[in-house]
């Protein structure tokens, strides 16, 4: 099996997403490594509200494919890090309406040597890690509100549930390697030295 050199980190906020985006690119330090962020890849929740921003994604994600394989073309030894990517162009648009081209996106993903990472919270540490309590700001807390609305969810870690489920089952039903990581476990398997990042012994 090749090793990965691209990880996509995915899953819902508070799983710990950001503290093993910082492990691996630890990892990658002396390597050369393009790391995106969430921003970087316009999956920031300021985004989820726009109207054509599937759209808008899907070209930004069709372009860093062709990108990503130009860059090992070039340069065999290159790493890529995502903090979100696939699957949340797909599960924070409602509605996804560009099905065909994302279709042929994934399948181009995945011929390259990809591995995709879901930190998963247990159904009780979604309200307590998931709903962000120390966010107080009367945008943040609209966006919650519609969010609620838009799902008819009773409560934020109904609705955070609910998406990690979706996370979930995208993840399975995609042609693209992908580890289902306990989010409880991030922080040890961080402070316990453990890499994601499967390097070939040296010729």
């Amino acid at each position: 099996m090749t090793q990965a050199q691209v990880y996509i980190v995915e899953g819902v906020p508070g799983s710990g997403k950001d503290t093993l985006v910082q492990s691996i690119g630890e990892d990658l330090a002396n390597e050369l490594c393009f790391s995106f962020d969430e921003s970087g890849v316009l999956c920031n929740w300021l985004h989820y509200w726009l109207a054509d921003i599937d759209y808008v994604r899907m070209g930004l994600g069709e372009s860093l494919v062709r990108y990503i394989r130009e860059v090992l073309e070039q340069e065999p030894g290159a790493y890529f890090v995502f903090n979100r990517f696939h699957l949340s162009f797909n599960i924070f648009s409602n509605p996804f309406r560009p099905i065909e081209r994302y279709q042929r996106m994934i399948d181009e993903l995945a011929q390259l040597p990809v591995q995709v990472l879901v930190p998963v919270l247990k159904r009780e540490e979604i309200e307590r890690r998931a709903a962000h309590v120390e966010r107080t700001s009367p945008v943040w807390q609209r966006h919650l509100r519609l969010r609620m609305e838009e799902t008819r969810q009773a409560s934020v870690s109904e609705v955070y549930w609910a998406q990690q489920q979706r996370f979930i089952e995208l993840a399975e039903a995609q042609p693209i390697p992908h580890h289902l990581i306990a989010a409880s476990d991030i922080h040890a398997l961080r402070t316990s030295g453990h890499s994601w990042v499967a390097r070939s012994d040296p010729a």
